[in-house]
């Protein structure tokens, strides 16, 4: 068990905070400290919005241990998206992939931030405040309308005749 615990507060202060100094730090050194204006990649909102679904689904069920795997997935993901990319923007002094990979990491350290809110409050409260951002930031605005709709399909699936039909949910 205490091997766990471990393992999680690892992956919280270390593979977490390197995605966020990365950002913070490329931000202050490339753009006055401020976040680039910029679309979010296709691809990086498709994961993102897969992965806040799977956290609904895994934090519906209570099934804390898959939310944590499913935390561990993605934020390491965050750091190898980084590491390749920006890699890549600074031998080839890219500055549109710099940007590109900048926007595209800050929106999933902000995913991640908020995911992560349930279970480090505080800390993920400080990454809201250093990106000033303000409270309609926080999980509940992100969360209010996947939860309603869930919870809607389960009522469907549960109390009908459709439960046969819909098993593919």
């Amino acid at each position: 068990m205490l091997t766990r615990f471990l393992k999680e507060g690892n992956l919280l202060s270390n593979v977490f905070n390197r995605a966020i100094r990365s950002c913070f730090y490329t931000a202050q050194k490339y753009y006055d400290g401020k976040i680039p204006i910029g679309a979010v990649s296709p691809d990086i909102l498709e994961d993102s919005q897969k992965t806040i679904l799977e956290y609904e689904k895994f934090m519906y069920k209570c099934e804390f241990h898959s939310i944590m795997s499913l935390l561990d997935t993605y934020l390491r993901n965050i750091n190898k998206y980084w590491a390749n990319n920006i890699r890549q923007a600074d031998q080839n002094n890219d500055a549109n992939l710099r940007t590109r990979t900048l926007i595209n990491a800050f929106h999933m350290v902000r995913t991640a931030t908020i995911l992560a809110h349930p279970i480090a409050p505080k800390g993920t409260e400080m990454v809201r405040e250093y990106l000033k951002l303000d409270d309609s930031f926080g999980i509940g605005t992100i969360f209010s309308i996947l939860s309603m709709i869930l919870w809607l399909i389960h009522l469907i699936i549960s109390s009908s005749s459709w439960s046969q039909e819909l098993t593919f949910l």
